[in-house]
C-alpha cells in the first residue's frame, strides 16, 4: 500500500498532458548528427472570471495556475519528453515552428503570485516590478525549455507551455491556441552503461509521465549482457550503535521480507570508508553509497534510522543534508533548508558551482549537470534522538502491528 501512495504521489507530481491537450508526435529524424522530436500542442477549454478582489482569474482544463512568486498567475503546462540515454545535454536546443496566436479583445488585471514568505527587495504589493512595469509579454515565449532531468537510467527534457502572454503595462492577454515545437539534439555513440540500462525499478512510472513514452521507449530496451548480482529492493542505511541496541530492528527486517522485500542493513561500516563530495562529511558518504549502489542492487526504498541533526558541527549519525535553496536570491531569501532529499535524486549534482552550499535555486539547478530534483529512490526516515532504543523498538513494533493487522477496515474510516 506503501509503494502505491508512493508512485500516486510522484505521478501526480510529475503529470503530463490529459485527454484535453492534442498532441501529435512525428517520429525521431535524422539530419546528420543532429536528431529531432516533434510535437503540437493545443490548449484546453478556459474561462476568466472575477475573483473577490477584482483580479482576473484564467482557469484552463489540464493546466494549472503557475506559482511563481511576484510573476503573473497565468496557466501553464509542463511536458516531460524522454530523449536518448546518450544525448548530449550541452546540444539540446527547443524551436518554435508554428504557432496559432491571437490577442483577446478587452483588458485584464492579473494577480501576481504571493511569495511564500514576506520579503524585501524589489518587491511593490508583491509584484515583481521588472515584469509589472515593462511594457511586454510575459513570458516572452509561450514555450520555453526547462533544465533537464534523469530518472534512474531514463534521460527527458521537460517543456513548459504558456498558452497566455500577458502585458501588464497595456493589461492585454494573446492566447496561443496551437504550437508546434521541435527539440533538438546530438547522441555521443558512446557505449552505455550495461547496469543502469539493464535498471528496470521504474519503468512502470516511465509509462505514466513521459509524453512521447510509446516512440521512445526503443531506445531504453536495448539488448544488455549483465552479470546477475545480488538485489535489495528495501536498503536500511543506520548505524552500527542502532543495529546493535535495537531489539526490533531484526523483527522489523523479517517483517518486510515477509512482504516480498529483499532487505539490507548498512551501516557505517559501509559508507563510512567512502569519499564523497566536499565537506566529505556523513551525509556525503551515504549519499555515495547509494549513488554506487542503487542501479547494480536495484535499490527501490531507503529508510533512514538515525539522528537527523542537519549541521556539520555536532551533526547526526545519519544527518539530513542542510540546502541553501534561495541563497542569493534577488527578491528574498529564505534560511538554509534541512532535507532528505539529497538522498532521493543521485544523478544531479547538488553542488554544481563547488561552493558548498549545495541546493542553490540559482547555481546548482538551472546548468548542465546541476541537481534535477527528480529521484531515483523512494526515501523514508524514522529519527533517533539521544540513543533512544526504546522509542525506536516502538516504532518499529508499531509499523509491524500496522502492515500486519487483519481487519484493516477501520483505516477506511473517518471521524
Amino acid at each position: 500500500m506503501k509503494a502505491q501512495v508512493l508512485r500516486m504521489i510522484l505521478a501526480s507530481v510529475m503529470v503530463v498532458a490529459p485527454l484535453a491537450t492534442a498532441i501529435s508526435l512525428v517520429a525521431n529524424a535524422a539530419q546528420g548528427d543532429t536528431s529531432s522530436i516533434r510535437l503540437t500542442l493545443s490548449i484546453g477549454e478556459y474561462e476568466i472570471t472575477k475573483d473577490e478582489d477584482g483580479f482576473d482569474v484564467i482557469r484552463m482544463e489540464g493546466f494549472s495556475l503557475a506559482l511563481v512568486p511576484g510573476y503573473p498567475r497565468l496557466p501553464h503546462k509542463v511536458y516531460n519528453i524522454v530523449v536518448p540515454p546518450d544525448v548530449i545535454w550541452s546540444s539540446l536546443q527547443l524551436r518554435i515552428i508554428s504557432a496559432q496566436t491571437r490577442t483577446l479583445d478587452g483588458t485584464y488585471d492579473i494577480e501576481p503570485a504571493s511569495p511564500p514568505l514576506p520579503g524585501t527587495g524589489d518587491w511593490r504589493n508583491d509584484r515583481n516590478v521588472s515584469v509589472y512595469e515593462a511594457d511586454a509579454r510575459f513570458p516572452e515565449n509561450s514555450v520555453e525549455i526547462l533544465p533537464y532531468s534523469q530518472m534512474r537510467k531514463w534521460k527527458f527534457t521537460r517543456v513548459d507551455f504558456f498558452p497566455f502572454q500577458y502585458n501588464p503595462v497595456s493589461k492585454r492577454l494573446t492566447l496561443t491556441e496551437r504550437v508546434e515545437i521541435e527539440i533538438s539534439y546530438s547522441q555521443s555513440r558512446a557505449p552505455l552503461d550495461e547496469s543502469l540500462m539493464a535498471d528496470a525499478v521504474m519503468d512502470d512510472i516511465a509509462t505514466q509521465i513521459f509524453l512521447n513514452y510509446s516512440e521512445a521507449r526503443r531506445w531504453y530496451e536495448q539488448e544488455v549482457p549483465t552479470e546477475p548480482q545480488q538485489t535489495y529492493d528495501y536498503v536500511i542505511i543506520t548505524t552500527n550503535a542502532i543495529e546493535t541496541n535495537s531489539t526490533k530492528l531484526a523483527s522489523f527486517v523479517t517483517h518486510k521480507e515477509g512482504l516480498g522485500h529483499s532487505v539490507l542493513v548498512i551501516t557505517e561500516d559501509e559508507f563510512g570508508v567512502l569519499t564523497g563530495q566536499p565537506p566529505n562529511h556523513k551525509a556525503e558518504k551515504i549519499r555515495e553509497w547509494l549513488k554506487n549502489n542503487y542501479s547494480a542492487h536495484s535499490i527501490e526504498y531507503v529508510l533512514l534510522i538515525g539522528d537527523p541533526h542537519p549541521y556539520e558541527s555536532g551533526e547526526g549519525d545519519i544527518p539530513m543534508k542542510m540546502c541553501h535553496p534561495e541563497m542569493n536570491q534577488t527578491e528574498y531569501e529564505c534560511e538554509p533548508t534541512p532535507t532528505d532529499y539529497f538522498y532521493a535524486d543521485l544523478t544531479g549534482n547538488w553542488d554544481k558551482d563547488g561552493d558548498q552550499y549545495y541546493g542553490e535555486w540559482l547555481h546548482d539547478y538551472p546548468v548542465t549537470g546541476g541537481v534535477d530534483f527528480t529521484p531515483e529512490v523512494y526515501v523514508g526516515r524514522i529519527p533517533v534522538y539521544n540513543a533512544d532504543y526504546t522509542a525506536l523498538d516502538s516504532i518499529l513494533q508499531k509499523i509491524i502491528d500496522y502492515e500486519t493487522e487483519p481487519n484493516a477496515n477501520w483505516r477506511k474510516s473517518i471521524l
